[in-house]
């Protein structure tokens, strides 16, 4: 189902697609100064007519590039424009008419044609910057000069700043009913203003300081897997930053001299490096301000929060002051296992005693909060196929241990918590998924008996074991030779490790055998091979949608009924090998047979411009969007359930949990509206495992499968022409039942029918 954020799929080196569009609350004394006034281009075109009445008289040929340089703002005398301001006004004049109308044939890329390489208005420093950021991706990731991906209803230019040789002025952007804001420096070269630099962000505001130095630390930052890394820290390259408050440098420099100086990065309050970071929200106080922000880990979709706390000088506002802040759950991930684990082994213990039969087949675990209901769902389709004497799904064993003890949390996309218990070499590994925004609940739990949970169970344990990325807990399971008592390591792998490790340590390059990578993941998937005792593990350094950084093939031996990781080599991409994507597959083949249109009800949902038609007999009913724990930022602004009338009905009428023997009660279908761009649709969605680009009656479709085997099947909508007003509709259909093995009865009983529901979807014109 959805994860809480997420996920992301196209970062570039600012986290330019995880900004949250904001309003610009203060009065702009520019506003006169539009750059798309009617005044300006009454004036504009005027003397544009000019000069095509004069070059009409003339006789010798116009070649391609002087009619193009006859089209741009004319120059004032010798000079791009009067001043910081007009020639700023100019360039992006000039910009917008280049680009002409993006919905039309006139639409022209002034970055693919590189029309800005000729540009009156920008310095070579600023040129040979953009086509740097083009050779550095292969192509642009973002729009350099607006900093967007996207482009922006109108631009409005305020002075801000202006010396002999170098100004600041601010550009407002303006993107629906919110303002986005710039900082443009410019220089003087032999008499002319020239762009020099575009960074996104406003030193007048709390909130556009905050974004402005963030920004540039994680650029300074760089890349961590390549050899742009730096540290900004050792570097000390934050004293010289003119967002810092004099008394914040002198604290964070009294931070790194003393003895916990190097287990924290004090102005990201955290060991790692987040993806981006996200500025939330600012609280204004005379001249002192908080600004919320949030920081976003790679294969994490939930953020974490903190607060920046600025004052104001010289009519600029400085970074004074960084703390943890923000909800946080009202339980670890650990602490919610011991939980669940004390109550289920009391109601274990107490049936026994009372000779009241098994809390598992009586479904007890129905009424506890630390489950999620697709995991209860799940255990009751196990449940229900299960013979007399099956195992406990919740402790994988057919008897209760005496203790069960949370070794090690690794936060990744999810919470993968290792347990142990006194049962002689017994583990599995709990998942928990964050529930709204304060309570972590149970929604797996792989045991450790086959190749795929011990090797789960090695990761969970391995990458958790540095501890919390917040806290200066600095552990290193290589450094303190802690694998060496790692669960699920043969000992002839511990023992060739021991070696490589001291051949190691005697050059200065290096890297983790456990990982085959010199960086550390954030997060980790495991998927079986053709050979039992082989998998696959894909390691991700970032965004897990934009694929495995490091594939590995491990290899497993089994001791004493006991699976033992026995060799680690790079491997292929289970993606690549097209490993369980059975059910993407059937999906697509399922679309591409002629679907059955449905004759029910046709919905129309005139706010978000779309109409779909259900079968009769079937109901779409309106999903409630703001339940506890729904941030108000929440990117899914509408939704329906669609199910058969009956068992709307018989979901209404239950009032408690179901009887042991009954089904599952899940409607097999929803559809979810997303407004804005692909970050706030991956901060909805959990990343695709595979995905495909088809068309069901020439409209196009995105099919995706969100994870491995198992899964979510997602058939995504999108009107293109929604981003030339900055935002853009994704209607996407979830099938919660097709993609499951558990699930097939349930599949069976709607098969065929979504094909037809999507071949009746339509966008409002």
């Amino acid at each position: 189902m959805n994860g809480s954020d997420n996920s992301f799929t196209s970062f570039d080196t600012f986290g330019d697609i995880l900004y949250t569009l904001r309003k610009h609350d203060e009065a702009n004394p520019m506003n006169a100064q539009r750059a798309h006034s009617p005044l300006f281009l009454i004036i504009a075109s005027l003397f544009l007519l000019m000069v095509l009445v004069g070059l009409a008289g003339c006789t010798a040929p116009v070649d391609e590039e002087a009619a193009n340089m006859a089209a741009r703002p004319a120059v004032v005398g010798d000079n791009v424009a009067a001043g910081p301001v007009e020639t700023t006004e100019a360039f992006y004049n000039w910009y917008f008419d280049y680009i002409g109308d993006p919905g039309s044939d006139s639409f022209r890329n002034p970055l693919a044609d590189r029309a800005y390489g000729d540009s009156q208005y920008l310095s070579a420093r600023l040129i040979q910057e953009v086509d740097d950021l083009k050779n550095e991706y292969g192509s642009f990731p973002y729009d350099p000069f607006l900093q967007a991906q996207d482009f922006p209803l109108e631009t409005t230019v305020e002075a801000w700043e202006e010396g002999e040789d170098s100004a600041r002025v601010i550009v407002h952007q303006q993107w629906g009913e919110n303002v986005r804001d710039l900082t443009v420096d410019l220089v003087r070269e032999d008499g002319r203003w020239l762009i020099d630099a575009i960074a996104r962000g406003n030193p007048t505001t709390p909130e556009g300081t905050t974004e402005l130095f963030y920004r540039w630390y994680l650029a300074y930052i760089g890349d961590r897997s390549s050899g742009t890394f730096n540290n900004p820290l050792v570097d000390r390259a934050y004293r010289d930053s003119e967002y810092l408050s004099d008394n914040f440098i002198q604290k964070v420099d009294e931070i790194l001299a003393s003895a916990e100086g190097g287990g924290y990065d004090p102005i990201l309050l955290a060991q790692d490096i987040p993806v981006a970071i996200n500025v939330t929200g600012v609280e204004m106080m005379g001249d002192t301000a908080s600004v919320a922000v949030e920081r976003f880990w790679g294969g994490n979709p939930t953020p974490s929060p903190m607060t920046v706390s600025l004052v104001e000088a010289d009519d600029r506002w400085l970074i004074a002051g960084v703390t943890m802040d923000g909800q946080a759950p009202a339980m670890l991930p650990a602490e919610v296992v011991d939980a669940f684990y004390a109550q289920w082994r009391l109601a274990i213990i107490g049936d026994m005693r009372n000779s009241e039969g098994s809390p598992l087949t009586e479904g007890a675990y129905r009424n506890s909060g630390f489950l999620t209901d697709d995991f209860k769902s799940r255990v009751d389709a196990l449940v229900a196929g299960m013979e007399k004497g099956g195992f406990d799904p919740f402790l994988c064993a057919q008897d209760v241990p005496n203790e069960i003890t949370p070794v090690s949390t690794f936060m990744g996309p999810q919470a993968q918590v290792l347990v142990t218990t006194d049962f002689s070499n017994h583990a599995f590994t709990v998942v928990l998924e964050l529930h709204g925004a304060a309570s972590w609940q149970i929604d797996d739990v792989i045991c450790a008996n086959t190749p795929v949970g011990a090797t789960t169970a090695f990761y969970s344990w391995y990458l958790g074991y540095p501890g919390d990325p917040a806290a200066s807990t600095g552990r290193n399971p290589l450094a303190g030779n802690a694998y060496r008592d790692a669960p699920f390591l043969s000992d002839a792998l511990v023992a060739e490790t021991d070696a490589l490790l001291e051949e190691m340590r005697k050059t200065p390059a290096g890297y983790d055998p456990f990982l085959q990578a010199q960086d550390y993941a954030t997060a980790f998937a495991v998927y079986p091979t053709e050979q039992a005792d082989r998998v696959l593990v894909d390691l991700f350094f970032g965004n897990p949608a934009g694929g495995a950084g490091q594939t590995l093939l491990v290899g497993l031996v089994e001791e004493q009924g006991q699976w033992l990781i026995r060799s680690i080599e790079p491997g292929t991409p289970a993606a690549e090998t097209g490993a369980n994507r059975d059910a993407l597959d059937r999906a697509l083949a399922t679309l591409a047979a002629q679907p059955v249109v449905p004759d029910g009800e046709t919905i129309v949902n005139d706010d978000y411009g779309f109409s779909f038609q259900v079968p009769a007999g079937w109901v779409a009913e309106p999903m409630q969007m703001d339940g506890p724990g729904m941030p108000d930022d929440w990117p899914v602004e509408a939704g329906y359930l669609l199910m058969p009338a009956a068992l709307a009905e018989e979901m209404a009428g239950r009032s408690g949990p179901p009887a042991p023997d009954d089904p599952p009660l899940i409607p097999p279908f929803s559809v979810e509206v997303v407004i804005g761009d692909r970050a706030a649709f991956d901060r909805a969605f959990i990343p695709a495992f595979a995905s495909e680009e088809t068309e069901l009656g020439g409209t196009p479709l995105t099919v995706e499968q969100d994870s491995n085997g198992d899964a979510v099947l997602r058939y995504i909508f999108r009107n293109a022409r929604d981003t030339v007003q900055g935002s853009a509709r994704w209607i996407v259909f979830n099938d919660v039942v097709g993609g499951f093995s558990a699930r097939e009865a349930l599949a069976a009983d709607v098969a065929g029918i979504l094909p037809g529901i999507l071949s009746t979807f339509a966008f409002a014109e």
